[in-house]
């Protein structure tokens, strides 16, 4: 028994690799205004530059819509790391159905209300 367990085990994962696309890439845009075009299903990101030390942060001003779910948010500082450098926010989307929407940012303190953001970006998403 003990001797059909690698064989086993081995065959298990080269068959759970043959299941895959190989393909498990992320597009980064960066630009605003910059169109997002994907189809549904497709994972894709948001990267802005930030400095948190500030104060500020980039948040999703507007619903982003029923066309994309937002997969999470994150940052990461710029190298070398040092007191008071910035880096960059990445938020990552999944497509979800056919549709248009936008993506729209506000740079901003999240204690401050009434104010407008320090800096705006927004990404037309046309989902097929």
């Amino acid at each position: 028994m003990k001797r059909l367990l690698a064989p086993v085990l081995l065959l298990s994962v080269l068959l759970a690799a043959c299941g895959r696309d190989g393909d498990d890439s992320v597009t980064i845009y960066q630009q605003s205004g910059q169109t997002i075009t994907v189809g549904a299903g497709q994972h894709f990101a948001v990267q802005l530059d930030a400095n948190p030390t500030t104060g500020y942060t980039w948040q999703l001003t507007a619903d982003p819509g029923s066309q994309v779910k937002v997969l999470g948010h994150t940052y990461t500082p710029t190298p070398p790391q040092q007191p008071g450098s910035g880096g960059a926010e990445l938020f990552t989307f999944q497509a979800v159905a056919a549709g248009t929407t936008t993506l729209a940012f506000g740079y901003l303190r999240p204690w401050e209300t009434g104010v407008a953001p320090a800096q705006t970006a927004a990404f037309p998403v046309k989902v097929s």
